[in-house]
């Protein structure tokens, strides 16, 4: 992998006394005790909870949801009526409100951004599409696969995206893909949802989006196979290079699975340039759309946030971790990385003065998010560079 030669900083003290601190802001207005709330801080509260309603557009079902409670105590709490322990419920609506804040004011990851690697994943979508097969991308997990699937699947309205349960049967899968392209009756029998699935499917050129099928086991692949058959409608099948290796199993032998790999028409490895081209998978120019998507701004101040230039190579390094062979790196934890320093720092350090996020802050938070194993890679990576240079 080509990297910048630029030293990473060395972490300085540990980050979570700042997260700490950062959590223990805006507790909630009433400590959860046993003094019964005066008739104003009932009112606040009721008050409160139908402004969020109508701000945030939800209704007392999602709203009961979140504090594990029915629809019909919420909504004779909010209305006086209710005969239990209202001071109670009024506690946890008032808890729920805090958090709800807190979220808002959170660290975002962002909206889509179409670097080189989703451009890849378009580009076999794409290739799927118009020869009507089956299109397979691997890569590891981080890289930027969901993200990007479901992305295509918002962009063409009659595509259906599923994303596969570790846990699920042969029959689970059909039910689901039933449930997901629009079956209102729905069977029992594996065999007849798989029937309603080829008529509502053929004729349709429907794209089918199937996400973590590394999950999936012969039969269910072997389903979906027989499904593309039937009803010659294009799929694209996305996972981890474990999908790669169920896919190449039994290759040459009809009996344990070549009809499968036969039906396949592209197969993409997602970090060949990395791996075989010596190309960095992502380059700064994608860390740093990536973290503009964010659109990430100062606590209170609303000025926006600001990459340093190490900061963006030690991103940079992170993001390409994910071609080492290892599961660390790539953007997600990126993504995770930001949104922690920004969180532990927004209100504590230089961050809220400057409105730069540093690598420093990006370091300090390595141990509790980005774990030892990358740290010794980066560090690897700067004695690397630091040798080369002298």
């Amino acid at each position: 992998m080509t990297t910048d030669p630029r030293p990473s900083p060395q972490p300085p003290s540990d980050g979570m006394d700042l997260i700490e601190a950062e959590a223990r802001m805006g507790e909630p207005r009433m400590a959860k005790n046993d003094q019964p709330l005066d008739a104003q801080a009932r009112a606040e509260i009721i008050q409160a909870v139908n402004l969020h309603k109508t701000d945030a557009g939800t209704t007392n079902r999602q709203i009961a949801k979140q504090i594990s409670r029915s629809e019909g105590v919420v909504s004779a709490v909010l209305t006086g009526t209710y005969r239990g322990k209202t001071d109670a419920v009024l506690r946890e609506l008032d808890q729920m409100l805090q958090d709800a804040r807190k979220r808002a004011k959170a660290p975002k990851r962002g909206s889509f951004v179409r670097i080189q690697l989703a451009k890849e994943i378009y580009s076999v979508a794409e290739t799927a599409v118009r020869l009507n097969t089956i299109g397979v991308v691997y890569g590891p997990a981080g890289c930027g696969k969901t993200i990007t699937l479901r992305a295509i699947a918002a962009e063409r309205r009659n595509s259906a995206y599923l994303v596969i349960d570790d846990t699920w049967s042969r029959g689970a899968l059909a039910e689901a893909l039933a449930a997901e392209i629009g079956v209102a009756q729905r069977s029992a029998r594996t065999s007849r949802n798989i029937a309603k699935i080829n008529t509502r499917l053929r004729g349709s050129n429907r794209l089918i989006l199937i996400d973590e099928a590394q999950h999936l086991d012969k039969e269910g692949l072997n389903m979906l196979r027989q499904i593309h058959d039937e009803t010659e409608v294009p799929m694209l099948w996305g996972g981890t290079p474990s999908l790669y290796d169920l896919l190449m199993d039994g290759k040459g032998d009809r009996k344990r699975g070549a009809t499968i790999y036969s039906r396949v028409g592209i197969i993409h490895d997602l970090t060949e340039r990395a791996t075989d081209r010596g190309q960095p998978l992502y380059t700064v120019d994608d860390v740093c759309r990536v973290f503009d998507s964010m659109q990430l701004r100062v606590h209170g101040g609303g000025k926006p946030i600001r990459l340093s230039a190490d900061a963006k190579d030690w991103l940079f390094r992170v993001a390409n971790l994910i071609t080492t062979g290892g599961d660390d790196g790539g953007l997600r934890v990126c993504v995770n990385a930001i949104r922690v320093a920004v969180y532990a720092h927004q209100t504590q350090t230089e961050l809220a003065k400057t409105g730069v996020l540093t690598a420093a802050m990006l370091w300090r938070m390595n141990r509790q998010l980005l774990g030892v194993g990358i740290a010794k890679d980066l560090k690897a990576q700067a004695d690397l560079a630091r040798k080369a240079a002298g």
